[in-house]
């Protein structure tokens, strides 16, 4: 046998011998390890010196080990022999009511109810030919005469069905141009936008003002109320 040397200082260390130790510790390592873990209730009957023992716990440990792996690979099996299902469900979503809308002239109120509609939009249609199917005339307490668009009636005060909110935007909204011979150079208009179970007597002090002559853009956030921003 051809032995090594390796000096180190004035001491003279063995490599053989440092091999034969590190293999004796990673033994003992090994050992430790199985006698704390589950591992070594397995290998105990091992040990024993009855060979019929040693035999039986082969037998057992060979059969369950082979049982797992034949349990593993038929689930394996018959999940990939499932078919593929789809399953397509309708929803329906609730469409919500589009609110209603009620505007007065808060000075020439005499002169109001001869209103001439130029230009109205709802929901990106022209409607400008049927508009009277689409506003009611009511008599507002302090303003008069007014009008109301979406609160389930016509101009003949007939019962209507209520227009649903279908897109929110601009262009899904309602869009309304009117004129009136007013005596007033400068009037001064005041909308309402409300739920249309509520049919308020005036819309006084509910109301937004806005300049007539000019273009008003009005959003609203629904969430459980109506609200102006």
């Amino acid at each position: 046998m051809k032995i090594s040397q390796i000096k180190v200082g004035p001491q003279t260390v063995s490599a053989s011998s440092e091999n034969t130790n590190n293999i004796k510790d990673y033994k003992r390592l090994i050992k430790k390890i199985l006698a704390l873990s589950s591992l070594s209730y397995l290998i105990s009957p091992f040990r024993s010196k009855r060979i019929l023992l040693k035999i039986l716990w082969t037998i057992f440990l060979t059969g369950l080990l082979f049982g797992s792996i034949y349990y593993v690979l038929t689930e394996i099996l018959a999940y990939l022999q499932y078919d593929i299902v789809t399953s397509i469900y309708e929803i329906k979503e609730q469409e919500p009511d589009f609110p209603t809308i009620s505007f007065c002239e808060t000075r020439d109120r005499n002169n109001f109810e001869n209103i001439k509609i130029i230009y109205f939009w709802f929901q990106n249609e022209n409607l400008i030919n049927e508009w009277q199917n689409h506003f009611q005339s009511y008599t507002d307490t302090r303003y008069g005469i007014c009008f109301r668009f979406n609160s389930g009636f016509n101009w003949s005060n007939q019962s209507i069905p209520i227009k649903k909110s279908l897109r929110p935007g601009l262009d899904d909204g309602f869009f309304l141009n009117y004129y009136f011979n007013t005596t007033f150079d400068s009037s001064s208009p005041i909308i309402y936008i409300h739920n249309k179970t509520e049919r308020p007597e005036t819309i006084f002090r509910k109301g937004l003002y806005f300049s007539a002559g000019s273009l008003n853009y009005i959003r609203i956030k629904r969430t459980h109320d109506l609200k102006l921003e």
